[in-house]
């Protein structure tokens, strides 16, 4: 009975020195240190897509580059910047004239650096989050038709979108992102391709 009660007593001295360092090991150090404020984010995602039909053929892809900073725990603001380009062929006149090449050809390039800002709702494994972003989209157009005529055209315009994802933690560190983007003007610019975009984010400091 006396090694039962000195036992008791044993563990009831020790065990709140044992959860707090626990705590500190699995909880503060791992997942919510890396997304305090102060820490700094990188982050690359895009997106893609084939579209191939009786009528023309295209293809689109876009990347992102992110960096920023968490102004508050779980809450980033920073910049990023988005090339991308859209490429479309009619395959119409290779089947009702003479000439090889398609009635024409069509290629977009964009860039457009923005601000944005992102905010975890939560700091575990699984963090859903929200973004919005906002800036400039310079557009550069050229079009070529069969008869060898060639038509460049550029143009800019101010572009908005929001986006909702989830974050999966890889590591202390880096996170593998899903998010759904889309652009919540009423009149969307070559570059704001609605989707599914995946991506990488990378936590530093601290």
């Amino acid at each position: 009975m006396k090694n039962l009660l000195l036992s008791f007593l044993f563990i009831s001295l020790f065990n709140p020195i044992l959860a707090q360092t626990q705590g500190n090991l699995t909880g503060k150090d791992f997942t919510h240190a890396s997304m305090q404020k102060g820490q700094w984010f990188l982050g690359l995602n895009g997106t893609g897509g084939l579209g191939r039909g009786n009528v023309s053929d295209s293809d689109t892809w876009s990347a992102t580059g992110q960096a920023g900073y968490f102004i508050a725990n779980r809450w980033i603001t920073g910049i990023q910047v988005s090339y991308g380009a859209y490429h479309a062929v009619n395959k119409l006149a290779a089947a009702s004239s003479m000439f090889p090449q398609p009635a024409w050809k069509r290629n977009e390039r964009f860039i457009t650096p923005e601000l944005f800002t992102r905010y975890y709702f939560t700091s575990g494994k699984v963090k859903p989050f929200a973004q919005l972003s906002g800036g400039w989209n310079f557009q550069t157009r050229e079009a070529t038709y069969f008869i060898g005529e060639n038509t460049q055209a550029s143009a800019s315009n101010f572009t908005a979108k929001a986006g909702l994802g989830v974050s999966f933690r890889l590591s202390k560190r880096i996170n593998l992102d899903l998010m759904y983007n889309r652009s919540i003007l009423s009149k969307q610019q070559p570059g704001d391709f609605n989707g599914l975009r995946l991506g990488l984010t990378f936590l530093i400091g601290k």
